[in-house]
């Protein structure tokens, strides 16, 4: 089963998600805030990660770089998650190079289906069914 690292830093949504992605298959590590996600990242070679902008200490923006420089992207897909308006999220989702950018609030389907097209684009023929 694929993992999915989610760093979002409001516990709740974490929750929701992880609830969500677990009865969908998938294995979740959480990670509350930027540094951890990069720590998590390093340790738990995640297959997917979904990442909040907007974190405490360092934005996601930054975290993203410095997954870059690790080599951790581009050959993990990258999901952007954001409370900023829709514009300014979807240029830095491009910036980044991201997968999907998921405006806040979102559909949770929304999200699985982001999910599932990430993974599918990442190992074509290895679609989760």
């Amino acid at each position: 089963m694929p993992l999915i690292l989610i760093i979002e830093d409001h516990p709740a949504l974490a929750r929701l998600y992880r609830t969500v992605l677990e009865r969908d298959g998938y294995r979740v590590a959480l990670a509350a805030d930027g540094e951890a996600g990069i720590e998590a990242a390093r340790r738990e070679h995640p297959d997917l990660v979904i990442l909040d902008l907007l974190l405490p200490g360092m934005p996601g923006t930054q975290v993203a770089r410095l997954l870059y420089q690790e080599g951790i992207f581009p050959n993990t897909p990258l999901i952007i998650t954001s409370g900023l308006d829709a514009e300014q999220t979807d240029r830095t989702g491009e910036s980044l190079n991201a997968s999907a950018v998921l405006v806040k609030p979102f559909g949770l389907d929304a999200m699985q289906a982001a999910i599932r097209e990430a993974l599918d684009s990442r190992n074509p023929g290895a679609a989760q069914e």
